[in-house]
């Protein structure tokens, strides 16, 4: 898509358009700026309240301080609510299924879809879509444009989407919707997140498998309800986590996410969990796909269901 911001000049009591595709002076709130884009004409500017002017254009709102003369207007990202293509990234058939079956059918990944408002897609970037095969789930992953997309989804209940630069050794982003299994849940989380720990303690009976996460900065995320936890990780170039396996590259920082959940269970000993993670290593100039991904795949996550508020929290967290 591409956008040509339209300058806009006040005039008595009007905004009148000048013409022009550049103008001093800005104002703008979450991912705008003071803009106008595509095909569409500015409605009304009216004082709302004291010290503010409102600039409205369709239901986006703008507000613009009462010294502002002229703006241009233009999306940072992609407009939001607008439909996206998408890029089918399928799980092999079969995987997962005894010998000789093709195992149940993947629901079919839909030609576009709508990006959260919560999210600003940047540009360059290609959204794919896989279908979880037996369910009606359909997962969606971002990643740079050019970058390519596998999949994975076992009998055990894993499903893993990996993404990376054509050639390349390791992918640069992986989403872990489900490692497979309460064990699996446990050693992918327990690094990060304490409440864990003890819980992997005891399902190993004593002996928990957390692999040191090494000189990682680790933020614990409050999401408002009990037995979910999550932690946002970020990982220096030239440190290397032995759980992110694109990290230590030297060259780049990686940013993930961890989610985790206990159940409880009448018996002590038996230990119900869930666990997932998504990361990204790409370089400084697609940090924001890094952090656009983590935050699409918050919202796909086992924190969905926990509500926005755990959700936003999360997201804000990615983000910082």
């Amino acid at each position: 898509m591409t956008v040509t911001p339209r300058a806009y000049r006040l005039q008595g009591a009007q905004w009148t358009e000048t013409g022009a595709t550049e103008a001093s002076g800005s104002g703008g709130q979450e991912s705008w700026t003071a803009v106008l884009a595509g095909n569409g004409s500015l409605t009304s500017v009216y004082p709302e309240w004291k010290g503010n002017l409102v600039v409205t254009w369709g239901q986006t709102r703008i507000n613009l301080a009462t010294d502002v003369t002229a703006f241009a207007w233009a999306p940072t990202g992609r407009l939001l609510g607008a439909a996206v293509p998408v890029t089918s990234c399928p799980v092999p058939p079969g995987m997962g299924a005894p010998a000789g079956s093709q195992g149940p059918a993947a629901p079919p990944v839909p030609a576009s879809t709508e990006i959260p408002p919560s999210i600003t897609l940047p540009p360059g970037t290609t959204v794919f879509g896989t279908g979880l095969p037996g369910s009606p789930v359909v997962a969606y992953s971002l990643a740079p444009s050019g970058f390519t997309c596998s999949a994975i989804a076992g009998a055990d209940g894993s499903f893993v989407i990996s993404l990376g630069a054509p050639g390349s050794q390791s992918p640069s982003l992986t989403y872990d919707f489900s490692p497979g299994g309460a064990g699996l849940a446990l050693d992918l989380t327990c690094p990060y997140i304490p409440a864990i720990k003890a819980a992997d303690a005891v399902f190993r009976g004593g002996q928990p498998n957390c692999a040191d996460p090494g000189a990682d900065e680790i933020t614990q995320v409050p999401t408002g309800v009990p037995d979910l936890w999550a932690a946002t990780v970020r990982v220096p170039p030239d440190v290397t986590d032995p759980n992110l396996p694109g990290s230590g590259n030297g060259r780049d920082q990686t940013l993930a996410v961890f989610l985790a959940s206990l159940q409880s269970h009448p018996d002590p000993a038996t230990v119900q969990s869930g666990g997932q993670v998504a990361d990204c290593a790409l370089p400084a100039s697609n940090q924001a796909i890094c952090v656009a991904g983590l935050q699409y795949f918050v919202s796909q996550s086992m924190a969905a269901p926990a509500g926005p508020t755990s959700v936003a929290a999360i997201q804000a967290a990615v983000k910082k």
